[in-house]
């Protein structure tokens, strides 16, 4: 559907494929007047595949509030000749605002459509019509955002490209380049220069205009060119950006001795030959700027499609020496590919069709000459036809078992991608591993300078305005299109709290003809009431639902008129568009509390939350930790815990004077940071401050690690020189710990002052860096929860179901990701179905270390076995377990098998200690059979043809069928994800590999699976 819209606020009206008459009406500056009876028709013209969907009606309009005070008037809405909505109540207010209304697609018609908007003919007063948008409710905003780019300045410009060799010769066709650059505001350049991380890099000057460009171009391996280009298309951003790395920093300027909040950056430079390393501009104001990015690894992405890859196949390989195609999917050091060619073809074929963008090639252990150097990427669904994605020439791995990306513009999914090797340095070609991505993972941050028309240059750098991993869709004003994370959005979903469906006289409402918001599971959402036959709900009558903890399933406010056999009359009081959530910066939350995403334009975080650089601040703090550790933690964790600070609800102390901490800096020689500072005002040590920190020193104990602890710093200083560096110079703040230190690094600060801090520990060595003793703080405590959590003894229980059901949707979807994070948030609010089914999720995806997982979260966690039932850990967890065990040659029997010993039928031989004892505990063993849980009788049947292939000595035959089988698994058991009888019937030991098993859990089955088009 084309965008369709028509917009009062100007005039003359901006129409979008529509046209329009009306009547009864008055136009002024700003909007269209209706006065009673007054009305405007559309016309407006729909394909066949438009009407499938359904759309959604947003009209803009207001009663004035200097009218009468009338509090609303009524507008009907005529689709084709026929009522839609009788009685849509605009309301007065100051603003104009917007009522959505869902539209069946059985309403629409092929063709020519007429929608009439209608003043009651009773009407007082006169309303205001500011602007109607049609969008197909698959893509909703679609519309809005096409009238609002009309106004919108270009930002993103694609050209055509054209590149002759130095020194003379034929201009030839060369990739496709795409410029983006907005700096507090879209900018046209005069200059630009990039280097690419292959070592490749060009320059460029533009015309006013940047209607075309010129300047030169040198390749990785250093062959120069003169490099041309003509703008084939100018478009609003995002518009172009699909499937390119768009680089988004929150920036902080140098001078006057500090860094200061600057504006926001984004910007983009793609010209096919992999991750742009550093950008150099000048714009048409003569403004310039350059920055070098801190890229993510190679082997990163956003996406990571690879577990989708159900077979490889290499049309040379070299099977006698095991170096086949299979090991580029494995990632296991040391093994390869390896064909005695310099000419090959892999073919990669995926469970369901993806859309990759981004792909990584691993070079192998020895040999450089073997490396790829000129290739294609081509796509195809059937495997006949062949779209070219990507092709490259002249690459060069500079190490072995270097990862090298490359990333490419694409829209299109395929179920098929094959690598076209065609060029080596010898005969013989191999990789190490090769990985596919939806996308490339933008910088993490920058640093550069920055110049402004007569002035100096300043420093300028930038942090990272969204996380390096997968990146939902952007948001749209009005739009709640990608609004919440990994949850499918029904087609038929509105973008308003108070979305109204039409129904036909008649004919009850259908499923498919409502129009509702996707609400978080288990939490209330706004909505208005609906109409009681025929009459508007009074103004001030919202009601709240709770939504369902389906998370697939979309919240419909008028579910109740779909047994209405009169036209719909509903209160249409416009509502804010539900906001969509993207991948974007934290800011800090209520503790225990997922945190908050930061707003679009705000300057970096700072190192700390600034709630905790202020004695209230940490106080409100650790009065909220220590009422939750004294609620939840055991015996021995409260092992130093005083009745007194058990009575008062705080494991601290009075807090240090000013005098105490000037006396500490005195004797340092230097200002604390801010965080610590405060926390020593707040509580002059501290005890239990995390699971393995017993006790904080106080302002008269703490000093630096070289002079309190010197034989340690001995001991940490052996045959490592850096961190012996680290803690020598560290400010040692812990007393006493499970052998855990905690100290602040004074050489590392950022630009609020912040130390940043560390731990080591005799069983976990030096933790990562931490940018503040608040943020180690909190970090802490998270651990703590945690733990908590696991053991069921959780700090918050509120939402633990709705966790489990989201992650259960998730996983069933394929997203395994997303439902590990779900099952973690779950597991932290003391789910023992969370963790449950976390840990099994966790045992297809690494099967051979499950065993320790399903032994210290399952079988030893009492709160788990409650959850799930008796039944199912005979069933599942054990056999999982045994298997587990039983894969490891090192194992002993006698030593695992006692830990589900409860789970063993008791049997007359041997003792279960002493010499006899691995008899014994292998007879019981023997003796067990799991329990079989009920199953399809489509997929019961699936296995059996599986397990007759295993029988005749075809074991790529079962898999066939074993994956076969996957689209005829279902449960309703909230507790069941995937068919555990795939990894624990002795049957399929040989069938289902380490990798057939994460493949199994990342394709779609029973509810989650989807009916897919195309090969």
């Amino acid at each position: 559907m084309q965008p369709i819209y028509a917009d009062f606020s100007v005039t003359p009206a901006r129409l979008g494929n529509v046209t329009s008459r009306h009547g009864g009406c008055v136009q002024r500056d700003g909007h269209l007047g209706l006065l009673a009876g007054g009305s405007v028709e559309f016309a407006f013209d729909l394909a066949e595949e438009d009407v499938v969907y359904g759309a959604t009606l947003c009209v803009t309009s207001m009663v004035p509030l200097d009218d009468e005070p009338w509090g609303y008037l009524r507008m009907e809405v005529l689709l084709n000749g026929e009522t839609l909505f009788d009685s849509v109540i605009v309301s007065q207010r100051d603003s104009p605002s917007d009522s959505n209304l869902g539209i069946p697609g059985d309403r629409l018609l092929p063709g020519r459509n007429t929608l009439v908007l209608r003043a009651r003919p009773d009407a007082p007063g006169t309303l205001r019509l500011h602007r109607v948008t049609l969008d197909p409710s698959n893509r909703p905003g679609q519309s809005l955002r096409a009238l609002t780019d009309l106004d919108a300045p270009r930002s993103v410009f694609a050209f055509d490209t054209q590149a002759r060799p130095d020194g003379g010769g034929a201009w030839r066709a060369g990739r496709p380049v795409l410029v983006h650059l907005d700096r507090e505001g879209p900018a046209l350049l005069r200059q630009l220069s990039w280097r690419n991380a292959d070592g490749s890099e060009a320059a460029v000057a533009f015309q006013s205009g940047m209607t075309e460009f010129y300047g030169h171009h040198r390749t990785a391996d250093g062959q120069g060119a003169e490099f041309r280009g003509r703008l084939s298309a100018a478009r609003v951003f995002p518009a172009g950006t699909e499937g390119v790395v768009v680089h988004r920093f929150h920036t902080q300027e140098g001078w006057g001795g500090g860094w200061h909040a600057s504006g926001d950056l984004r910007l983009a430079v793609e010209d096919g030959s992999g991750d742009v390393a550093r950008i150099s501009w000048r714009d048409q104001r003569d403004e310039s700027g350059s920055v070098v990015l801190r890229t993510p690894p190679p082997g990163s992405g956003r996406g990571e499609v690879t577990g989708l890859v159900a077979t490889v196949r290499a049309d040379r390989e070299n099977l006698r020496g095991g170096e086949i195609a299979d090991n580029l999917l494995d990632g296991v050091r040391g093994a390869k590919w390896l064909a005695f060619s310099d000419r090959a073809d892999l073919l990669f074929s995926f469970d369901r069709q993806v859309t990759v963008r981004h792909y990584v090639l691993v070079s192998a252990n020895d040999f450089a000459e073997r490396d790829p150097r000129d290739w294609t990427l081509e796509g195809s669904n059937d495997t006949r036809s062949w779209t070219v994605l990507d092709s490259r020439t002249g690459v060069s791995f500079s190490e072995r078992h270097q990862p090298r990306a490359f990333t490419f513009a694409g829209e299109r999914a395929y179920r098929h991608l094959r690598l076209r090797i065609s060029r080596t340095g010898c005969d013989v070609v191999q990789l190490a591993q090769v990985r596919f991505f939806e996308a490339a993972s933008p910088a993490l941050g920058f640093t550069g300078f920055y110049q402004r028309v007569g002035e100096g240059p300043i420093g300028y750098r930038g942090t990272a305005a969204e996380p390096a991993g997968p990146r939902e869709p952007e948001p749209f004003a009005g739009s709640a299109a990608g609004a919440f994370a990994g949850r499918p959005m029904t087609p038929f979903s509105n973008v308003a709290a108070s979305a109204l469906t039409a129904a036909v006289p008649g004919r009850p409402l259908s499923r498919a003809a409502t129009a509702g918001v996707p609400a978080k599971a288990g939490e209330p959402v706004r909505a208005t009431a609906p109409a009681e036959h025929g009459e508007p709900v009074e103004l001030g009558e919202p009601v709240e639902a709770t939504a369902p903890a389906d998370a697939g399933e979309a919240l419909s406010t008028v579910e109740p008129v779909s047994a209405f056999s009169e036209p719909v009359s509903a209160f249409a009081e416009a509502t804010a568009a539900v906001p969509a959530e993207p991948a974007s910066p934290t800011v800090a939350a209520e503790p225990g509390e997922p945190a908050e995403p930061a707003e679009p334009g705000e300057p970096s975080a700072p190192a700390t939350d600034p709630r905790l650089t202020t004695v209230d601040g940490w106080r409100a703090f650790l009065r909220e930790y220590s009422a939750d550790f004294l609620r939840v933690a055991d015996e021995n964790e409260r092992f130093n815990v005083t009745d007194e600070q058990t009575e008062s609800g705080w494991l601290g102390f009075e807090g240090a004077g000013e005098a105490e901490i000037a006396e500490l800096e005195g004797r340092l020689g230097t200002p604390l940071p801010p965080s610590y500072r405060t926390f020593l005002a707040t509580s002059d040590g501290w005890h239990q401050l995390g699971s393995s920190m017993w006790e904080m020193r106080t302002a008269k104990e703490v000093g630096w690690f070289r002079d309190v602890e010197p034989e340690t710093c001995d001991i940490l200083d052996e045959g490592d020189d850096e961190l012996g560096a680290l803690v020598r110079r560290g400010l040692l703040i812990s007393r006493e710990g499970d052998a855990e230190y905690w100290f602040l690094d004074p050489e590392t600060v950022s630009p609020d002052g912040e130390w940043a801090a560390y731990t080591w520990s005799s069983w976990a060595f030096l933790s990562d860096e931490y940018p503040s003793f608040a943020a180690l703080v909190a970090a802490e405590r998270e651990a703590c929860e945690e733990l908590w959590g696991q053991d069921g003894r959780p700090v918050r229980t509120e939402g633990a179901d709705e966790l489990v059901a989201e992650g259960r949707a998730l996983a069933l979807r394929g997203e395994v990701d997303a439902a590990l994070a779900a099952f973690d948030r779950a597991t932290v609010r003391g789910s023992g179905a969370g963790l449950y089914l976390k840990s099994l999720l966790g045992a297809f995806l690494d099967l051979r270390n499950a065993h320790h997982t399903l032994r210290n979260s399952v079988l030893s966690t009492p709160h788990v076995a409650a959850a799930i039932g008796p039944e199912r850990m005979r069933a599942e967890a054990v056999p999982l377990f045994l298997r587990a065990f039983e894969a490891d040659q090192h194992a002993r029997p006698e030593h695992y098998l006692p830990m589900v010993r409860e789970y063993l039928p008791e049997t007359d031989t041997g003792s279960p200690t002493g010499p006899d004892a691995r008899e014994y505990w292998l007879a019981r063993r023997a003796a067990f059979v799991p329990p079989v849980l009920d199953e399809p009788s489509a997929f019961q049947k699936a296995l059996a043809h599986a397990r007759h292939h295993v029988a005749i000595g075809d074991p790529e035959g079962a898999w066939n069928m074993v994956r076969h089988s996957l689209t005829h698994w279902h449960s309703d058991d909230p507790h069941a994800i995937a068919p555990v009888i795939l990894l624990t019937d002795p049957a399929f030991r040989e069938v289902v590999t380490d990798r057939r098993a994460r493949l199994i859990v990342r394709t779609p089955r029973g509810e989650g699976r989807a009916p897919e088009a195309g090969g």
